[in-house]
């Protein structure tokens, strides 16, 4: 039987709405009090008290990518706002929902210096709410079924020409949204390595390469990044004016620029070609490696969970999308692409207001919302070390929260689970023998190889 039981603070939510989540989402007090009288041990928190004040973020960013689930226990549990240096970490869902709630307070001022005037950049402005509006329209959600046969065509070719032993990540996982990027987006006339390499880029920069991340090669990365993003938007800009003249031979012609370029806006809403431009740039950098990414992990944490997986393939094998994708998010839950997002504190805050955990943010630092930590919260989460694929959906984190939440979001439910479905039913999937079998990130923030096997 499928869980659609909400719990009280989740149906508050859903009423409420997101513009009043900063003043209902806190635990009690009542919450602290038990929270502190079960207390756990903290080997971690130890380890980082014992360590240097110069080491203790590198530390923390170690075990965010190798250890997250048993940091975030003990952060929630002991240190649920925690400050290191100009970085302050949370932990619990209702004060991760506290800071996305509010975004003029916790800002993506961090995004601007990368990406420059795109509507990620933006925080409650016209321009975010003007290219988000349009841009929402241009990807429907009636759009859902023809997104899955595509993808579905896509990655059952992919299959089919591996021939029982697949690289997931780049004979896979990349390929299957940057088929779907030249196809539904139409950012066609290029060579797909060229669009993988600006994606790739793009999104290790923007999101992979701030001052917290303390890169080494941080400025040759910012450099390649530029390169490509340069070549993008001359690229996106010759694609316009071609697609116009197209349009004018064939007006039927549909795609996702070619929706932005046939719809006329009044010179007052502000939305020329060169925002048409800048939204098909970031048609490719958000689709690529985020969903290469999610497919990933999710594949990988089923391999490792054969119970699961067998249940997976059932739900692919019976053509039930839907419990299939509940398997793969609930899969994602455990591996998503990252364990939190970060924000810049714009004005001096006070967090979890009337609770023992209480904190000032002061103007300035940067917030790292820990969404992974929130989604093993046991607060909101039922049993929350367990895997459960009928979660519901309005706990997840796994597209953003708010204001900032994914504008692909729809696109990404039908794109991954759907790769995945083709993965799943070939005979008999399995890891291919010793590290191949196993992702490798080649010290880099993506995976950048798994291989499988399965029988023809």
């Amino acid at each position: 039987m499928r869980n659609d039981r909400l719990s009280r603070r989740s149906l508050i939510q859903v009423a409420a709405g997101t513009a009043a989540l900063g003043s209902i989402a806190h635990a009690s007090a009542k919450d602290d009090e038990s929270r502190q009288a079960k207390k756990q041990a903290t080997p971690l928190l130890d380890e980082l008290d014992k360590t240097p004040a110069a080491a203790q973020l590198a530390l923390v960013m170690k075990w965010l990518n190798a250890q997250p689930l048993a940091l975030f226990s003990e952060l929630r549990d002991a240190r649920p706002v925690m400050r290191l240096g100009n970085i302050v970490l949370v932990a619990r869902y209702a004060d991760v929902l506290e800071v996305l709630g509010h975004p003029s307070v916790f800002s993506v001022r961090l995004y601007k210096p990368k990406m420059g005037d795109f509507m990620l950049t933006h925080d409650e402005t016209p321009t975010h709410r003007r290219d988000k509006s349009v841009m929402s329209a241009m990807l429907p959600m009636s759009d859902t079924a023809m997104i899955r046969e595509k993808i579905g065509g896509f990655a059952s070719k992919a299959i089919l020409k591996a021939s029982g032993r697949i690289e997931v990540v780049n004979e896979f996982a990349r390929l299957v949204p940057l088929q779907l990027v030249q196809d539904y987006f139409g950012l066609d006339g290029v060579d797909i390595g060229e669009l993988k390499r600006w994606s790739y880029w793009a999104q290790f920069d923007n999101f992979h390469n701030h001052h917290f991340h303390e890169r080494e090669n941080a400025m040759e990365i910012s450099q390649r990044a530029g390169e490509a993003k340069q070549q993008l938007a001359a690229y996106a800009t010759a694609l316009v004016q071609r697609r116009t003249g197209e349009l004018r031979r064939d007006p039927n012609r549909d795609d996702i620029v070619s929706r932005m370029l046939k719809s006329k806006f009044p010179p007052s809403v502000g939305f020329g070609l060169d925002r048409v431009v800048a939204n098909a740039m970031g048609l490719l950098i958000g689709a690529v490696e985020t969903t290469s990414h999610a497919i990933v992990h999710a594949i990988d944490e089923l391999l490792s969970r054969p119970k699961e997986l067998a249940a997976a393939v059932q739900s692919a094998a019976e053509g039930d999308f839907e419990t299939l994708s509940e398997y793969v998010w609930e899969a994602n839950r455990f591996r998503p692409i990252s364990p939190f997002m970060f924000r810049y504190c714009e004005q001096d805050f006070t967090i979890a207001k009337g609770t023992e955990r209480e904190t000032e943010i002061p103007t300035g630092v940067t917030v790292f919302t820990l969404t992974q930590s929130a989604m093993f919260d046991p607060v909101e989460f039922d049993n929350p070390t367990e895997f459960r694929a009928d979660r519901p959906k309005y706990q997840s984190f796994l597209f953003g929260f708010g204001h900032h939440r994914c504008l692909g979001e729809y696109v990404g439910r039908e794109m991954i689970p759907e790769a995945i479905k083709a993965l799943v039913v070939c005979k008999n999937l399995r890891r291919a023998d010793g590290p191949a079998g196993h992702i490798d990130f080649k010290d880099g923030p993506f995976p950048e190889s798994l291989t499988l096997t399965y029988d023809q």
